[in-house]
């Protein structure tokens, strides 16, 4: 017997003694600790009967302080510094009391401010990962050493609550609900009485989704299994030492939710941290059993080396599950233990499959943890270029750039988009998702986040006209302001397709040699010298220039469409937020600067003084309006179908201008424009030039708009 516990053992023989209570006083009893779980310096309340006249309080063989306001049922004390998790126990003068289930010393707990999930710190160590050679699966072997730095990692699996306030403020899709047992006669997610269940049938892609939004990242399988059985390599979060005979060794049914008190008595998962008995070392709970969860790394086997902070192979096919749930085919307890390993593709789901998170960038490691904060060794991803630049939903992307393949969550405009499992170094593919806004791409690994400089903009619609084979653009009704700050008015459009880019010289020429309408005169000088004529190769793309009104409406009348009013030219130039400029700016008095961006459009600055006129249709991706239409400011100078005339005050719908006039209307500057002594003046969404109909030039072009359905 050490000193210590002799020293006590006399103590509270004087006092039993002294107090005369050998024969009378009622031994104590314990029946619950709440919290079962704290930091240092929480205050635990321990409920049972003849509590009141405590000698003394010990977890885990330690004397703790009590609090002077007990009574006979119930009994508060401090968790002191230096405590270790175990049994509580309390003596008094008619026995002693042991705790069923122990007290866990938390090392370190904080809330995730994006989700309000609680953390739990999981201190840096090395453990044996694995199972040894006759003991578990063949998927668990070899064991091989492995050394973790410090993380947080959930206290509990992400919750039905959790979960929809992620799908609500992303308006991604809430997973299909479960039928049969627990779930039978529940309204849905939305039942009050299923918020605190882990959320199920949840694919890896759903969790990774999730991840990103909060903040944080799903556990590598190393995390997850250390987390689960600690230093001392437990058989199960709770116990036992795994062996042989692993099955049951350490096995105990009551501490998870298993086949045993769940499938079979009709109860599927159960609300999380219902089984207390069953928490791991470090405080987290439900890590066997309830639910399944993904961990990030794809599948393999284990190497037989040591090593440090592992994530997994770069590349696989499935997603690794830990825990086990509370539905076993087997029934068998063998797939619960803390170093069983399941594996699913990243797109499947099921009602038995959930998640956790962990994060490990930034955390605070509490004062008495002799762990560091954790930056996970690894390079800041780059992004070069994004392929194509502007898409619908459900369309491939293509990033390219730098140290990509470890990607552990890549964001659209804030917002977490699948990735393709045939990712490199160099190269990363993505979906544009459901209900995806246009933003800039960001790209987050181990090393930090590469984000795009120019922003990827998400198409409403995109169709091919069957009659020249150009782009059109899906630009929806809406209303918006007209005009700049002296000619302001309302304007309401129904929806329509526009040309994505101008009318090329290659779609004029078709026009011309199915029609035996005269090509337009060639120009000369700048990007025309030296060219063999309107059949060059070279100017294929570029816009076609010296066209009239009449030549652009009888083209448009050809490839059955129409010129676009100037109301929907400006709308897919502007958009609602009124922009000043296609790719940004708000109309203000100043508004020849506001927004400006010489790099985003041909203009006098970057074309004639280079020897340069026109330039081949979508040379500045950056340019790009809302809607996805190219050089709508700079480049040639676009005819629309009013005549010109001054603006009415009044609100108008799909209004077509003045029923006749003198001149046409065009828009959008073009490669040479200077106005007011500014070259940005010409390129803003609401300048208007105009020129009789059969006037032209080299600076004159245009393109079309169709009234068809909408996609």
């Amino acid at each position: 017997m050490s000193q210590r516990s002799l020293a006590m053992h006399i103590v509270t023989l004087l006092l039993l003694c002294l107090t005369g209570t050998f024969a009378w006083a009622a031994a104590p009893t314990i029946t619950a600790i709440v919290p079962p779980s704290g930091l240092v310096g929480t205050v635990i309340t321990v409920t049972g009967t003849d509590l009141g006249a405590a000698i003394v309080v010990t977890l885990n063989g330690v004397p703790i302080k009590t609090i002077t306001d007990n009574t006979a049922t119930a009994l508060k004390v401090t968790v002191p510094k230096d405590a270790t998790s175990g049994k509580l126990v309390v003596t008094t003068a008619g026995g002693t009391a042991t705790s069923e289930d122990s007290f866990f010393v938390l090392f370190g707990l904080k809330t995730n401010a994006n989700d309000n999930a609680a953390m739990v710190w999981v201190p840096g160590g090395t453990f044996t990962m694995g199972s040894a050679d006759g003991v578990g699966n063949n998927n668990e072997r070899p064991a091989h050493q492995v050394t973790l730095t410090g993380y947080w990692i959930y206290k509990d699996n992400v919750t039905v609550a959790q979960y929809r306030a992620f799908c609500a403020a992303t308006t991604r899709a809430l997973p299909q609900f479960p039928d049969g047992k627990s779930w039978e006669g529940k309204t849905g997610w939305d039942d009050p009485a299923l918020q605190q269940h882990p959320i199920v049938n949840v694919s890896w892609n759903d969790a990774q989704a999730y991840a990103g939004w909060a903040g944080v990242r799903l556990p590598s399988e190393a995390q997850w299994e250390y987390a689960a059985r600690g230093p001392l390599g437990r058989n199960y979060p709770w116990g036992g030492t795994a062996a042989k005979d692993d099955e049951k060794n350490g096995w105990d049914a009551t501490k998870c939710a298993n086949s045993n008190n769940s499938w079979d008595k009709g109860i599927s998962t159960w609300p999380v941290g219902s089984f207390p008995a069953g928490t791991s070392w470090c405080g987290a709970q439900d890590m066997a059993g309830n639910a399944r969860q993904w961990c990030s790394d794809w599948n393999s086997a284990y190497a037989a080396a040591a090593v440090t902070d592992p994530i997994g192979p770069a590349k696989g096919t499935r997603r690794v599950l830990r825990g086990d749930s509370e539905y076993n085919d087997y029934y068998s307890n063998n797939s619960y233990r803390s170093a069983g390993r399941t594996n699913y593709s990243p797109d499947f789901c099921g009602d038995d499959l959930g998640f956790r998170c962990v994060s490990f960038i930034g955390g605070i490691v509490p004062t008495f943890s002799t762990a560091p904060p954790v930056i996970l060794p690894g390079v800041a991803p780059t992004i070069t270029a994004i392929s194509p630049f502007n898409a619908i939903v459900g369309t491939v992307i293509t990033i390219t750039g730098t140290d990509l393949d470890a990607a552990l969550v890549v964001t659209l405009n804030g917002i977490p988009i699948k990735t393709i499992t045939d990712n490199t170094t160099t190269s990363l593919k993505v979906t544009v998702p459901k209900d995806a806004t246009s933003g800039k791409l960001a790209v987050t690994t181990a090393g930090g986040t590469g984000t795009s400089v120019d922003t990827f903009t998400v198409l409403f619609g995109l169709k091919t006209n069957a009659n020249d084979n150009a782009a059109m653009l899906w630009v929806p009704g809406a209303t918006f302001t007209m005009g700049d700050d002296r000619s302001a008015h309302q304007v309401t459009l129904s929806g329509y397709w526009i040309y994505q880019y101008d009318v090329t010289v290659a779609q004029y020429r078709a026009f011309c040699a199915a029609t035996t309408h005269p090509l337009p005169e060639f120009p000369s000088g700048y990007s025309w010298k030296g060219k063999a004529g309107w059949s060059d190769p070279a100017l294929q793309q570029h816009p076609i220039v010296n066209v009239s009104w009449n030549d652009a409406k009888d083209y448009a009348g050809w490839a059955g469409v129409k010129l676009p009013t100037e109301a929907q030219w400006e709308y897919a130039a502007r958009g609602q937020e009124g922009r000043n400029y296609p790719w940004g700016g708000t109309a203000t008095i100043d508004d020849m600067i506001n927004g400006w961006d010489a790099t985003k459009c041909a203009h006098s600055e970057n074309s004639s003084k280079v020897d340069k006129s026109t330039w081949p249709v979508g040379s500045f991706p950056a340019g790009i309006s809302w809607c996805g239409a190219l050089d709508m400011a700079g480049n040639v100078a676009q005819w629309c179908s009013d005549w010109y005339g001054r603006y009415g005050n009044a609100i108008v719908t799909d209004p077509t201008g003045p029923a006749e006039g003198q001149s046409r209307v065009l828009r959008g500057g073009s490669w040479y424009y200077y106005y007011g002594g500014h070259y940005s003046d010409g390129g803003r969404s609401a300048y208007r030039g105009y020129n009789g109909p059969d006037g032209y030039g080299g600076i004159i072009g245009f393109r079309c708009c169709s009234l068809s359905p909408g996609p």
